[in-house]
């Protein structure tokens, strides 16, 4: 049975790629010499994107780098050179919090000029730590990056969204009316998530650099078991940058910069900034934790193409395709086995693995489909295989095939994309 699971609220499994280890050289004792002191860790990138901070109209440099023992450090430099840090603790863990899901986005939230850097502030190492997210957004204040507090809320003075397991839901609408910048905090609750969902609205206003509360009202009652709208869940109002990508998409060689935003509930966009060539856009829906997968070169026309997972349970993907100024267009699937392909880029239904695997071999564009039931499926089942060529402006199969895969093979087999150069947001 297929349940309606948002972004936000959803423990989603996270595929971590493990870190390449690094061989230890063996200590040795020298009488009469002082140890030297270990080395500290050099950061680790987590994110960079590319937002106005200081309210200038330019794009300033964001990174989100990980220190180690759960210690971040954000790091903005402006156009003009100007640098600011700041520094926070959120937990870290390799299944439920890799350091890359520390990054909640960047938004223009409050009521001056410039985006507001928001963080998770993650505190357990289980699954009840993605749905009780307590969060930290940073803002540029004369020179420096600082914490900005929170709006009044019925939970206290702190930064807190999603829904949690039982059965409370927290976020905020932000909007502008006749000039003023606002907030309604909500605070949703219900005793089953069959029940319906009931609650209390909070209003603030941008005044003097602060919030400041106007109002407590009772919300609207949500009758049944979904929370429709993403103020009630997350931070809401403007779009909300998640992440981005350098990459040549326009085709003429030069690297285009790729913003990926949510501005909706489970509704995202993607807006590549091609300079000359023009700006070209889609808005997509999504329930899938992590929608935008990156860029890869796909077919064989120049330039790099834009995967984005659909929906996992389908499963379903996207891949979008510059077509010039204001245009991302879907490039057609290929064939699976016992199909023709041509479509869209789907699985086999929701109880069985699916994977796309890119190559150029020889100059031309090729992709190897395969499926796998992994219900009740046993080591000597076969993978049932199709490979298909790009030409022009489609996919040709070439033929299909039946292959059992070694016990090293099923473990790396997964449902998505397989392909050499992958640039992730």
């Amino acid at each position: 049975m297929r349940h309606h699971r948002l972004a936000w609220i959803t423990a989603a499994a996270i595929t971590v790629v493990p870190f390449a280890p690094v061989p230890a050289s063996a200590a040795v004792a020298v009488p009469g010499r002082a140890v030297a002191p270990a080395a500290v860790p050099a950061p680790t990138l987590a994110k960079h994107v590319d937002t106005d901070m200081d309210g200038d109209g330019t794009r300033d440099s964001v990174t989100l780098n990980y220190l180690g023992s759960n210690r971040f450090q954000l790091v903005v430099t402006t156009t003009k050179g100007k640098t600011a840090k700041a520094t926070f603790t959120s937990r870290v863990d390799a299944k439920w919090a890799p350091p890359a899901d520390t990054w909640y986005g960047a938004s223009a939230i409050d009521g001056r000029k410039g985006s507001e850097l928001i963080v998770n502030k993650f505190t357990r190492k289980t699954a009840e730590s993605r749905f009780n997210v307590t969060l930290g957004v940073y803002t540029w204040r004369s020179g420096k990056l600082v914490a900005e507090k929170a709006p009044a809320s019925l939970w206290g003075k702190t930064w807190k969204v999603n829904a949690t397991q039982a059965g409370e839901a927290r976020g905020y609408n932000f909007f502008t009316r006749s000039g003023h910048r606002y907030v309604d905090v909500t605070r949703m609750t219900t005793g089953k998530y069959t029940s319906p969902w009931n609650g209390h609205v909070t209003r603030s206003v941008w005044r003097n650099g602060a919030w400041v509360k106007l109002w407590t009202h009772k919300a609207r009652t949500v009758k049944g078991s979904t929370l429709t709208k993403w103020g009630q869940v997350g931070i809401a109002g403007p779009k909300l940058l998640l992440g981005q990508v350098n990459v040549d998409v326009s085709g003429d060689g030069a690297r285009d910069l790729v913003l990926f935003h949510q501005n909706g509930m489970d509704h995202y966009l993607l807006t590549a900034n091609a300079g000359s060539a023009g700006t070209a856009s889609t808005g997509f829906a999504s329930v899938a934790a992590k929608p935008f997968i990156g860029a890869a070169e796909v077919d064989s026309a120049p330039g790099m193409e834009l995967l984005v997972n659909i929906d996992p349970e389908g499963p379903l993907w996207k891949v979008l395709t510059w077509r010039g100024s204001g245009l991302l267009a879907e490039l057609p699937g290929p064939a699976m086995y016992g199909g023709d392909g041509n479509g869209t880029w789907h699985g086999h239904g929701d109880e069985a693995t699916a994977n796309f695997a890119l190559s150029v071999e020889g100059g031309s564009h090729y992709v190897v489909t395969g499926w796998i039931s992994y219900e009740d499926s046993v080591a000597t089942d076969p993978v049932h295989f199709a490979k298909s060529v790009w030409e022009v402006d489609h996919w040709t199969k070439l033929g299909e095939w039946d292959a059992v895969l070694t016990a090293e093979q099923r473990a790396t087999f997964h449902n998505g994309f397989t392909v050499d150069g992958l640039v992730s947001p």
